[in-house]
């Protein structure tokens, strides 16, 4: 009997042993006074001067520069001169074809005369397929051209891509002839 009343009796000593421990070391303490006789010791910084603020002045001229619109004008001239050609792919292909490549050939030639133009290669797909799917096959048709135009030479900083899977047919309709002409890497002149 006494054996059991000690198992329950010592963790009760022990936790109100600890408590009071806790308890009497977070009690708030009185702050120390200083002793009689001791030199007090103050702190002071000295001033910082503030620099003077002007206050506001308002301009004296005003200067209107006129915008100069040729420039524009003939850069806009020299992108609606260029036109390249679109690539079309067989059914869940990104390689490129004989035929793609001489076409590409020849864009690369006619990018080549227009330094200063910039190209948008749009990826597309047909209609078949998940939305992902195609929106990565896309990406890739449309990464393949450009990588094979910087091989022809043409600056990769000019080629940006963009994969529009199937969200931008060419052509409406579910049977070969819309399939095919879908599948394709189309070309934005900026």
């Amino acid at each position: 009997m006494i054996l059991k009343k000690s198992r329950f009796l010592i963790p009760v000593v022990f936790v109100s042993i600890l408590t009071l421990f806790v308890v009497g070391a977070c009690s708030k303490k009185a702050p120390m006074e200083p002793e009689a006789g001791a030199e007090s010791m103050t702190i002071t910084t000295p001033p910082v001067e503030q620099p003077a603020v002007k206050p506001y002045e308002p301009p004296q001229e005003v200067v209107v520069v006129e915008e100069v619109k040729e420039p524009v004008v003939m850069a806009e001239e020299v992108v609606e001169e260029i036109e390249v050609g679109d690539i079309f792919f067989a059914f869940d292909v990104y390689a490129l074809s004989p035929e793609a490549r001489k076409i590409l050939a020849n864009n690369a030639e006619i990018l080549r005369g227009a330094s200063g133009v910039k190209i948008l290669v749009e990826g597309h797909c047909d209609e078949r397929g998940t939305r992902e799917y195609n929106l990565a096959l896309g990406e890739r048709r449309a990464n393949s051209v450009k990588k094979y135009l910087v091989s022809l030479g043409i600056s990769g900083s000019r080629i940006q891509t963009v994969s529009y899977g199937e969200d931008r047919p060419f052509k409406m309709g579910s049977n070969e002839s819309a399939w095919k002409q879908n599948r394709r890497a189309h070309f934005v002149v900026r």
